[in-house]
């Protein structure tokens, strides 16, 4: 090949694979921008009226915080917080601790969140 077709056909495909990494940028931080969304309309007042009592700060109970989106997003992502929330009250590590079951919607809804992905 000449060297001209090959310039050419090593920039379509440099400029290709830029196209694709920005798309995959701005699908990713859409994927973000709902994940929070859906944080903060779903998620967050359950925490609030719940978890954050004990679970916010820096001396939060067993060094988890759940006081704001990424503390949230990464202790709902670990899997130990839908653990302890779909445990019988009566079980070791019941969450919320002293408190009532939350009901079924809400783990349904905290379920959803954890299935969310955000890169």
């Amino acid at each position: 090949m000449n060297n001209r077709l090959q310039f050419v056909i090593v920039g379509f495909l440099v400029f290709m694979a830029c196209e694709t990494n920005v798309e995959d940028d701005l699908n990713s931080q859409q994927d973000c921008i709902q994940v929070e969304e859906y944080y903060t309309e779903n998620i967050k007042p359950i925490l609030e009226s719940s978890c954050t009592a004990c679970h916010s700060g820096s001396g939060s109970s067993g060094g988890l915080s759940l006081d704001n989106y990424t503390a949230a997003y990464s202790a709902v992502k670990s899997g130990d917080v839908l653990d302890r929330i779909q445990r019988e009250s009566n079980e070791p590590g019941f969450m919320p601790s002293g408190g009532q079951k939350l009901s079924a919607e809400n783990i349904s809804l905290i379920q959803t969140f954890f299935e969310m992905k955000c890169q």
